[in-house]
């Protein structure tokens, strides 16, 4: 079966704790879902440094990395504050393809009192930088990646990049009749290029020509003077021909 590819952008700022971002990407990438359908695409340490994204360059790098590996999905998660601009840069470029955000939880201060990622406050820029480029993304929470949650976020995500690139732009025949009630249901109706007020609904096995109609003609007439329907105008039976109101 074939995998699903999804692109690992481990955001980070300088001039944050560069041993925390380096450890906080591997735990992440030690913490995904152990699925024989998930493959992790990710900037190694010699291909962006430290295997993290902090600027334009990178960003532009890993644009280029992701395009040609063909991502199906795009995770983007704040090491430490993480550098917006160019975790933006790469949303954008993938913004058809489902996005999940997180951001990880804040470790020890540091001996001088300061946060030592602030990924907070990288993953609210980030989130309000999608927000404002109308680019749509699931939030997975600010999280450690050990945590259950990480893994349910994970997983959900996982489900909705599998839909999207099995399901998306398939074309998917209905078999049977729709509840006539229920015009959202309609498949071919708007080939008719008629609005569906204008339709009868008839199930096919329950109409026979009347005495004196047409005969000797394969098939089923819009003459709707000329057939009768048994039983009422929403019998259960598939089989349905829709014919024009008069």
């Amino acid at each position: 079966m074939e995998t699903l590819k999804i692109g690992f952008v481990p955001a980070h700022r300088e001039p944050f704790d560069e041993d925390w971002a380096a450890k906080m990407r591997q735990r992440c990438l030690d913490a995904f879902p152990r699925n024989p359908l998930l493959e992790i695409i990710v900037p190694d340490k010699e291909f962006t440094k430290g295997g993290c994204v902090r600027d334009d360059n990178e960003a532009e790098r890993v644009i280029n990395f992701f395009r040609d590996a063909g991502i199906n999905g795009l995770i983007i998660g704040t090491m430490t504050f993480g550098d917006e601009v160019s975790a933006l840069s790469i949303a954008s470029a993938f913004r058809d393809t489902p996005i999940l955000l997180f951001g990880t939880k804040e470790g020890p201060f540091t001996q001088d009192g300061n946060r030592r990622s602030d990924s907070f406050c990288g993953t609210l820029s980030i989130s309000s930088g999608l927000h404002r480029r109308k680019i749509k993304f699931m939030f997975g929470g600010i999280v450690f990646p050990e945590e259950a949650k990480f893994q349910s976020s994970v997983d959900d995500f996982l489900r909705v990049c599998a839909i999207e690139h099995g399901f998306i732009d398939a074309r998917i025949g209905l078999v049977g009749p729709r509840p006539e009630r229920f015009e959202t249901c309609i498949f071919s109706e708007d080939l008719l290029d008629l609005p569906p007020k204008n339709w009868s609904r008839y199930n096919v096995s329950k109409i026979r020509p009347e005495k004196g109609g047409i005969h000797g003609q394969k098939g089923l007439h819009t003459g709707a003077d000329h057939w009768q329907v048994e039983g009422g105008r929403n019998p259960p039976q598939p089989g349905i021909h829709y014919f024009r109101s008069q």
